[in-house]
């Protein structure tokens, strides 16, 4: 349950009263210099595990599939259309934008799951499990 991550921060020892994600970060600091801040980073950790993948991606799929249709209706209007159109010069370069834009939103969502995938691995959650488990269930 990735749940109690949110509450990592009010958890306080009784020598020192100082948090728990302050033993941890100091830790992950010595081990691992390299690493991020862990501290900004539970947090993101929290509010990832609401998301489901599976609507990401669907969203994703639509947004394609919109966009390729724009490129049809766009050739469809070219055809009408005198191609030194400004209008048409634009509505090209925002298409070609857009198509670049949901290529690397595509990335991104691959590098997100990649990465939630691992740290449930770190948890010890089994990784034949996590391909199963939608993220919301995981809290």
């Amino acid at each position: 349950e990735l749940a109690f991550l949110s509450k990592v921060a009010d958890i306080k020892d009784t020598v020192k009263k100082q948090t728990l994600v302050h033993h941890i970060a100091s830790m992950m600091h010595e081990n691992h210099p390299e690493q991020g801040d862990l501290h900004k980073e539970i947090g993101h950790t929290h509010r990832i595990g609401r998301i489901s993948f599976d609507e990401v991606e669907k969203v994703m799929e639509k947004m394609d599939e919109l966009c390729d249709q724009s490129w049809d209706d766009l050739r469809t209007i070219s055809k009408h259309m005198s191609s030194t159109n400004n209008i048409l010069q634009r509505q090209l370069v925002f298409l070609k934008s857009v198509a670049e834009r949901i290529q690397i939103l595509k990335v991104v969502l691959r590098r997100v799951k990649n990465r939630y995938y691992n740290l449930l691995l770190y948890f010890g959650i089994d990784p034949v499990k996590k391909k199963k488990v939608p993220t919301a269930t995981l809290r």
